[in-house]
């Protein structure tokens, strides 16, 4: 480094010009090489490292360093460049981690679903406690799916849905955009409850095919109208709130899940297995 270099240098590093006392110093401690003045008509000083052998390598003049604005600048612009990766990096860190769903099971906790005749949010506990009923719907989270269960309390008989035990419907997870997708195509899903139900239903005194014909269009047409559906959640402490919107956008139902302890999922588990085999003995038999 020569001395033009090392005083640019001193300046870019201290914010301001260095006393003779520093320069001299800086000199003793062979931090630059001084410069010295080229005699008129005389041969350029040549530098070689080793023995000399021949002609010498000449040594090539190091470019002059940045000026002391441009390092600014571009210190400048490398810290905010950093500041700013750093906070999306941040950002998108605890945003996805808000979006994440502790795995296990959440039973419905409150249901609330909009009323077309007085064109509001209505509370859908009600209908269940009129008729001397309890709304258990569940939900089961492993991984990056999420599972809904239809479960109706009505004491001595619970009431299930068989297209939750006997498909493989469920919805994945978007912890980013806090959205539930689907994880079965219409196609996918009308061959596996047209099998389900010709499983569960058999022609007889009591049933006709059409009548079965009728019940397969139902789930079908059902399925259907979900996946022009948009499901958002919200995840609150140990509680999913689930909100499902029209195809225009509408809000149209609100659930709200608290996760269950060790013990109440065991019991849970217990009497949803217990419902689903009186389930399949009473049509498969």
């Amino acid at each position: 480094m020569n001395e033009t270099e090392w005083l640019d240098y001193f300046e870019t590093i201290n914010n301001r010009k260095p006393s003779e006392e520093e320069i001299q110093q800086a000199k003793a401690n062979g931090e630059f090489v001084a410069s010295e003045p080229v005699a008129e008509n005389s041969q350029p000083q040549v530098q070689v490292s080793g023995p000399v052998t021949g002609q010498g390598t000449p040594v090539v003049a190091p470019k002059k360093g940045l000026s002391k604005t441009v390092t600014i600048i571009i210190a400048s612009v490398i810290g905010a460049v950093v500041l700013i990766a750093l906070s999306f990096g941040g950002y998108a860190y605890f945003h996805l981690q808000g979006g994440k769903i502790s795995e296990g099971t959440y039973q419905i906790e409150t249901y609330r679903y909009y009323d077309k005749d007085k064109k509001k949010m209505v509370d859908g506990m009600e209908s269940y406690e009129k008729g001397k009923l309890k709304d258990g719907d569940f939900v089961k989270v492993k991984g990056n799916q999420l599972k809904f269960y239809n479960y109706t309390l009505a004491g001595a008989v619970n009431l299930v849905d068989f297209t939750d035990y006997d498909t493989e419907k469920a919805f994945r997870l978007d912890n980013w955009s806090r959205t539930l997708t689907p994880t079965m195509s219409l196609a996918d899903y009308t061959k596996v409850v047209e099998k389900a139900v010709d499983n569960r239903y058999k022609v007889d005194e009591y049933t006709t095919k059409s009548d079965i014909d009728d019940s397969k269009k139902v789930y079908i047409k059902d399925y259907k109208k979900s996946l022009k559906e948009t499901v958002h959640y919200k995840v609150n402490g140990d509680k999913i709130i689930v909100l499902i919107y029209d195809k225009k956008g509408k809000l149209s139902e609100e659930k709200v899940f608290k996760r269950l302890t060790k013990e109440e999922e065991k019991k849970l588990d217990y009497e949803y297995e217990r419902d689903v085999r009186a389930d399949k003995k009473l049509f498969h038999s």
